[in-house]
């Protein structure tokens, strides 16, 4: 049987018992994140995103936030702006590699350069704390982690844009998985949104590329290829689910992941493939340019989740 979260409604991700208990810093950087994004975005926008993003996902908008809903079509044009937001949300939650630069361009044009990143990187927060909380409800039982530290945002004030990075390194901070693994799923999400920044990048340990080129082109087919371990098969099926509908977690997968992962692994694994979908704000923007235009680009991750970039 599927275990639901208790909460049918859109709430920070930063309320899961299961990321408090096994990455509390992370846990406190989605906090600060959705914080900052309730404090930056404009109400009358910001309801419009977690409206949709809500809807995107069969949740309820959080309390106080307006139901989703689409600008009326004799209000369309004399609100351009609305309805732009409304149709960029939709795709960024669908599929943001089905890249729109006419939205894009009413966006900077009304709300310049800051404020179209900022609503940007709103919607991140939102649709990751969307497919969190509804992927570890599936994944995890109530009260499985058992007395786990509150749901606080980090006493530092950070912008949304550095929460989300703080996150992102929170989240990669973490070491129960291998890094194979980690690079399969890397790869899986960067393929998934198209994302020209990750695609150029490759994983590095000891000096040593993680996942070669032969192994990548052999991505696609992982399903039913023998290359790829039963766990590893696993990790990226939970990865296509998180990335396009995380109710596509089924009892099934559920079980499989819970045989080959431990829970600490399980939750890093759900938070590896949260940051890395950070490139959807990149892609949505059409900011994702390769790291090098020299080729491809090795990436160490440091003790603390930052990234050392150098050419391979």
């Amino acid at each position: 049987m599927i275990r639901v979260s208790a909460s049918q409604v859109l709430v920070p991700a930063s309320g899961l018992e299961s990321i408090r208990a096994v990455a509390p810093a992370a846990a406190s950087w989605l906090r600060a994140g959705w914080d900052a994004a309730l404090a930056r975005v404009e109400p009358r926008l910001l309801d419009l995103v977690r409206g949709r993003v809500a809807a995107g996902h069969g949740l309820a908008p959080a309390a106080g936030a307006a139901p989703a809903g689409a600008v009326p079509a004799g209000e369309a044009a004399a609100d351009p702006l609305g309805q732009a937001v409304i149709e960029f949300t939709d795709g960024f939650v669908r599929h943001v590699a089905t890249r729109r630069p006419d939205l894009v361009g009413v966006l900077r044009e009304r709300l310049r350069g800051r404020g179209t990143r900022e609503l940007v990187d709103a919607m991140y927060v939102f649709d990751q704390a969307a497919r969190l909380v509804v992927g570890h409800g599936r994944l995890f039982d109530p009260g499985e982690f058992g007395d786990v530290p509150p749901d606080v945002a980090p006493r530092e004030h950070k912008s949304l844009a550095a929460a989300n990075l703080l996150f992102h390194d929170a989240a990669l901070g973490l070491s129960a998985l291998d890094p194979v693994t980690t690079e399969l799923v890397r790869l899986r999400a960067a393929s998934y949104h198209d994302c020209r920044t990750c695609l150029s990048l490759r994983f590095v340990v000891d000096g040593l590329v993680v996942v070669d080129e032969e192994l990548f082109a052999r991505l696609g087919g992982y399903a039913d290829d023998p290359a790829f371990s039963p766990a590893r098969r696993a990790a990226l099926r939970y990865a296509d689910a998180h990335m396009t509908g995380p109710r596509q977690i089924t009892p099934e997968l559920r079980a499989e992941l819970r045989t080959h992962f431990s829970t600490a692994q399980l939750v890093e694994l759900s938070l590896d493939v949260s940051a890395w979908n950070y490139q959807k704000t990149l892609v949505a923007l059409d900011m994702d340019a390769p790291a090098s235009g020299d080729g491809l680009t090795g990436m160490v991750i440091n003790a603390d989740g930052t990234l050392q970039l150098s050419l391979l």
